[in-house]
């Protein structure tokens, strides 16, 4: 039926989006950068040709769980070790020195808006955000946030150069088409230091419409409501849903 056909549309999307060695297949195709990079297996050869320093992780893990820094040849097998215990695949990427960028499209009257953007305070002491660094719950299971360490603490609005965010919004618009995204999708970068030129590093297609939660604090930042907003993606999610209830 159409409303299977949709679902099954839905749940392929997701499944890319999580996937970050699919996502890196699908930015290819886009002509959007990414990092140079190998997905390798259990029992594959540890020479991936890259140089080091490189960042090991699991293809289809979140929050950076897995994840790791490997400065040189003799910490590559601990890590993807580390990576297979999340799944079959790990995904290994040249190091990107420089700025993490996070942004965010959002979908309003048929249109894609780009959002404030975030950066992390990522540096030579603390060069990338691990698991520890991300959304927290606390022993209920209620979320808390995010590590408020002043070395990696969030900003938004990030102030980015004109031309800079130009190109990011470029990127994140023909991810979102090339993905197949609706309503709204997310994406983290990097900013090379020397080069200044931005990479993908993958796509998020979540947003828990709470105040924490990173896509309705660039709302926030944009001065958009989030509850006016919020409802628009419910009201436009619900009128697909009532056409495809109708088609059959």
């Amino acid at each position: 039926t159409p409303a299977d056909s949709s679902a099954r549309t839905e749940a392929a999307v997701l499944r890319v989006a999580q996937d970050k060695h699919l996502t890196r297949l699908v930015a290819a195709a886009a002509g959007v950068r990414v990092p140079a990079g190998v997905v390798l297996e259990p029992g594959d050869g540890v020479e991936v040709g890259l140089g080091f320093p490189v960042i090991v992780k699991p293809a289809t893990a979140d929050n950076s769980d897995g994840l790791a820094l490997v400065q040189t040849p003799a910490e590559l097998p601990a890590a993807l070790a580390a990576a297979f215990a999340f799944g079959r695949r790990a995904l290994v990427e040249a190091f990107v020195p420089g700025r993490e960028i996070r942004g965010a499209v959002v979908e309003r009257n048929g249109r894609l808006e780009t959002l404030a953007y975030i950066e992390y305070g990522v540096s030579a002491a603390h060069p990338v955000r691990f698991a520890a660094n991300k959304l927290r719950v606390d022993d209920g299971g209620a979320l808390v946030g995010q590590e408020r360490e002043s070395a990696i603490a969030a900003v938004c609005p990030a102030v980015l150069a004109p031309a800079l965010r130009d190109e990011l919004g470029a990127m994140m618009t023909a991810m979102h088409r090339a993905l197949g995204c609706r309503d709204f999708s997310l994406y983290d970068f990097r900013v090379h230091a020397g080069t200044g030129v931005p990479v993908l590093l993958e796509a998020g297609l979540f947003w828990s419409f709470g105040p924490l939660s990173m896509v309705s604090q660039m709302l926030a930042a944009s001065g958009l409501d989030l509850d006016a907003v919020a409802v628009e993606v419910w009201q436009a999610a619900a009128g697909r849903g009532a056409r495809r209830t109708g088609a059959q």
